[in-house]
C-alpha cells in the first residue's frame, strides 16, 4: 500500500483513489480472534480452587483440539489439576487422543464453544522444594500461583495474535491480582499470542506488590511470606540487576515487566531456590531461609533469558540439545554481569568458576554425549547440570580466544550483540553460533564445539580466561562417590547396591535398610554431607558421611596472585 501511495501522489484523482483504497484496507482488517476466561474462586473443606469458563470460536473446518496442561520443566501430568471438564453445547463430539491432555472437538464450522472446568492444586506436596515446587498450580486458602501453561486452551497457531479477556469474579476485596499482563484489574483485556499467554505467570491473594521503574518503564514485583531480608532490599536487588542487563543490551523497550517470588516449605536442612524465565516476566520460588545473596544468580540468570534465546533467534529443535547455549551461555553472562556491576567480587567470581571446573571434571557423566543430555535433561539432574557447565566453560574459552586474537578489541559480547541486532533472526544452532564466533576469532571453532558439546570430550580451559589476572594450575581432588544406588532410594526409599569400602559402607549403610527420612542429596558435590535416617531394629538410626571416593582426578584451577589497587582495577577490565 505504501508503494501505491507513492505512485498516486502525482495526480489528485489518483491520490483520492489510493487514499480510499488505504482507508478501505484498514477499515476491513479482520478483527483479532477473541478468547475469554471467567474465573471465580471456590473454597471449601477440600481447599481453594477456581471455577473457570473458557469461550472461543472453533475452527472453520469443524475440528478443534482442546489442550489441557501437560508438563512444566520436570513436572508432568499437570492435566490432573483439571477437574469437572464440561464442553458445551452438548452437540459437540469430544474424542480422547493418545495424549491425555489433548482432546479433539468435532463441531459445526466456526461454532462458538464453551468449556467449563475447575483448576485446583493436585498435589499436597506441591510446595516442597524436592518435588518441583512452583511448576505446578498452587492454590492455598490465602493465595494462588500458577504458570501460564496451566490454562485449558484451544489448539491454535501459537504465533497468531489473540484478543484475550480475563474476568476475575468475587475475589476477596483485600486480594491483589498480578500477572504477566497487568495488575489489580478484575477485568483484564490484552493482546498476545498463545506462546506468550502460556509462557507467563499468574498470582493473587496476600502477595505484596511493589513497582520500580527502569528508564520510565515499570517493573512489578509480587512477593509474599517472611524472608531473611526486607521487601525493600529484594526490590533494590531486582532494580540493580535489571539496570545492568538492560544496559548491556541497550534494550529498554518494556512497557511492563513482572517478577514473582513464592516461598516454599522449609527444608529440614539446607536451602533451595529455582525459577523460570517467561515472556516479559519470570517466576522465582525459594525456601524462606534463602538470603539476598542466594538470589543474585537466580535473578540474573532468569532475567538474561529475556534475551537468550528469546530475542537472539530461533533455537533449533529439540531445544534441549541447545541448552549448552541457552542455559550455559546464560550462566556465563549471569555471573559476568554481576561481576561487572560490582555485585560480585573478582575473588567470588573466580571461586565460583573454579567450582564449576571441579564439578565438571569430577562428574561421572562428564563424557556423556549431548544427545543423551537432551533425551534425559528433565529426568537426570546431573546430566542437566552438565549442559550448563559445558556451555559456561565454552563461553569463557571463546571470550578468551576472541580477546586474545583481537588484542582486546573484541569479546564474546560482540557475538551476542550481533545476534540481538540482526535484522533477520537466524536459527541458533552449532553452525550459526560457531560461524558468528569465527568472525571474531578468525579460527574455526566448530570442530571444538562438536568434540566438547556433542561428543563429550573434556574441555581444557583457555589459560587467558581471566586475562593476565590469574594463573592456571592443576590440582588433585577426590572423586564423588555416593556409594549406593540413588535410583533405589528415590523409588523405594530403600538402600541397595552399597559399594564395599565406600564412605557409605564405612558409615553403616547396608543393603536392604529402609530409609525413614533423607536430606537433599547434591550429586557430584563431595563437600555436601549425606544424611539419612534408616530403620535399625525397633529404633531409627541417623547416618552421615561425605560422599568422597577412593580415587582422585586432576582438575584445572585458576589462582589470583597478590595485587595492588592499580593492578586490581586493570584486572577487572581484562576479561
Amino acid at each position: 500500500m505504501k508503494y501505491q501511495f507513492a505512485r498516486c501522489c502525482g495526480s489528485r484523482l489518483f491520490w483520492l483513489v489510493c487514499w480510499s483504497a488505504l482507508f478501505y484496507t484498514v477499515s476491513v482488517a479482520a478483527p483479532l480472534r477473541p478468547i475469554s476466561y471467567v474465573l471465580e474462586p471456590v473454597a471449601d473443606e477440600t481447599g481453594l480452587r477456581f471455577r473457570i469458563e473458557l469461550n472461543f470460536t472453533g475452527h472453520e473446518a469443524g475440528r478443534t483440539e482442546l489442550i489441557l496442561p501437560s508438563r512444566s520443566a520436570s513436572e508432568t501430568r499437570i492435566h490432573e489439576a483439571i477437574q469437572k471438564l464440561e464442553i458445551l453445547p452438548p452437540t459437540i463430539e469430544v474424542t480422547d487422543t493418545s495424549e491425555p491432555w489433548v482432546k479433539v472437538l468435532t463441531h459445526e464450522p466456526g461454532q462458538a464453544i464453551r468449556v467449563r472446568y475447575e483448576l485446583g492444586q493436585d498435589r499436597a506436596d506441591a510446595l516442597q522444594a524436592m518435588r518441583g515446587a512452583g511448576f505446578r498450580p498452587i492454590l492455598q486458602p490465602t493465595y494462588f500461583h500458577w504458570l501460564g501453561n496451566a490454562w485449558v486452551r484451544p489448539g491454535l497457531d501459537e504465533s497468531e495474535p489473540i484478543a484475550f479477556s480475563l474476568e476475575w469474579k468475587n475475589l476477596p476485596p483485600e486480594w491483589i491480582i498480578s500477572n504477566t499482563f497487568g495488575a489489580n484489574q478484575r477485568q483484564q483485556e490484552f493482546t498476545a499470542d498463545l506462546r506468550a499467554f502460556t509462557n507467563s505467570v499468574f498470582v493473587g491473594g496476600d502477595f505484596r506488590l511493589r513497582t520500580i521503574t527502569i528508564k520510565q518503564q515499570p517493573v512489578r514485583i509480587a512477593l509474599r511470606g517472611a524472608w531473611a531480608f526486607t521487601d525493600e532490599a529484594f526490590v533494590s536487588l531486582v532494580e540493580k540487576i535489571f539496570q545492568l542487563q538492560r544496559d548491556f543490551w541497550n534494550d529498554f523497550d518494556y512497557p511492563d515487566y513482572f517478577v514473582s517470588l513464592l516461598p516454599l516449605e522449609p527444608l529440614p536442612q539446607g536451602l533451595a531456590n529455582s525459577g523460570t524465565g517467561l515472556s516479559h516476566s519470570f517466576a522465582t520460588f525459594a525456601t524462606p531461609n534463602c538470603t539476598l545473596e542466594d538470589f543474585k544468580y537466580l535473578l540474573a540468570h532468569e532475567l538474561f533469558h529475556n534475551w537468550n534465546s528469546r530475542r537472539l533467534g530461533r533455537i533449533k529443535e529439540p531445544q534441549e540439545a541447545m541448552y549448552w547455549f541457552s542455559e550455559g551461555f546464560t550462566d556465563y553472562y549471569s555471573f559476568q554481569l554481576l561481576r561487572r556491576g560490582g555485585l560480585l567480587t573478582l575473588e567470588d567470581y573466580l571461586a565460583n568458576y573454579n567450582e564449576v571446573l571441579r564439578r565438571y571434571y569430577t562428574s561421572s557423566l562428564r563424557h556423556e554425549t549431548n544427545e543423551r543430555i537432551a533425551r534425559e535433561f528433565f529426568s537426570n539432574s546431573e546430566l542437566s547440570r552438565l549442559a550448563y557447565w559445558r556451555g559456561r566453560l565454552l563461553a569463557a574459552n571463546w571470550n578468551a580466544l576472541i580477546r586474545t586474537n583481537s588484542s582486546g578489541k573484541h569479546s564474546l559480547d560482540d557475538v551476542m550483540l550481533e545476534f540481538y541486532r540482526a535484522a533477520n533472526p537466524v536459527e541458533l544452532n552449532a553452525e550459526t553460533i560457531s560461524a558468528a564466533v569465527q568472525r571474531y576469532t578468525r579460527e574455526d571453532v566448530l570442530p571444538d564445539l562438536k568434540r566438547i558439546v556433542e561428543s563429550g570430550e573434556l574441555l581444557t580451559p583457555h589459560n587467558k580466561v581471566f586475562g593476565d589476572c590469574a594463573t592456571l594450575t592443576m590440582i588433585e581432588v577426590a572423586d564423588f562417590e555416593l556409594g549406593f544406588d540413588l535410583n533405589a532410594l528415590q523409588a523405594k526409599m530403600q538402600i541397595q547396591g552399597v559399594l564395599p569400602n565406600s564412605a557409605a559402607s564405612r558409615a553403616g549403610l547396608r543393603d536392604g535398610q529402609i530409609v525413614v527420612k533423607r536430606m537433599p542429596i547434591v550429586v557430584g558435590d563431595t563437600e555436601s554431607e549425606i544424611e539419612l535416617i534408616v530403620k535399625d531394629g525397633k529404633k531409627n538410626k541417623t547416618i552421615r558421611f561425605l560422599p568422597i571416593g577412593n580415587t582422585k582426578t586432576k582438575v584445572p584451577q585458576f589462582k589470583l596472585p597478590t595485587r595492588n589497587a592499580e593492578q586490581k582495577a586493570k584486572c577487572e577490565r581484562a576479561f
